[in-house]
This record gives C-alpha cells, sequence and structure tokens, in this order.
C-alpha cells in the first residue's frame, strides 16, 4: 500500500496534464498546426543541404611580450 500512496500523485498529474490529441483516431484529422509541418518540413530540408559552408576561423591577436612604449612613471629613478 504505501508504494501505491507514493505513485498515485504522478499518475494523477500524468492523467491531469496530457495531451488529449495524442488518442485522436486519424478519422479527426492530423493534429499538428500546419505552420508546424512547414516548420519542420523546412527543418529536415536545410538539415539535409545544410546551411553553409564552414566558417573560416577568426584571427586572435595576441599579447605582446612587451609594451610598444614604457610609461615613463614606471620607469626607476
Amino acid at each position: 500500500m504505501k508504494r501505491n500512496w507514493r505513485t498515485w500523485p504522478l499518475r494523477f498529474v500524468r492523467w491531469l496534464c496530457g495531451s488529449p490529441f495524442r488518442g485522436l483516431p486519424r478519422a479527426f484529422g492530423d493534429p499538428t498546426p500546419a505552420d508546424l509541418r512547414r516548420f519542420k518540413a523546412q527543418a529536415d530540408e536545410a538539415a539535409q543541404h545544410g546551411l553553409g559552408g564552414v566558417a573560416a576561423p577568426v584571427p586572435v591577436a595576441h599579447a605582446r611580450t612587451r609594451p610598444a612604449r614604457v610609461d615613463p612613471a614606471l620607469e626607476r629613478q
């Protein structure tokens, strides 16, 4: 009985929040909206053909080991 006591809230939430469209027969039509079907088709086509070439690596500016000009305030006296 203890196990049933822990699982019934989860089963109730699944029953409450479950999608009613999953159980509809095909006689009621496709529950997927037309714009979502169009988007999925475009995404599948883009995955097949690709969107473009490989991007070139961006050149990295490396830090200099010595400054271009020494700050006179930092020089030893």
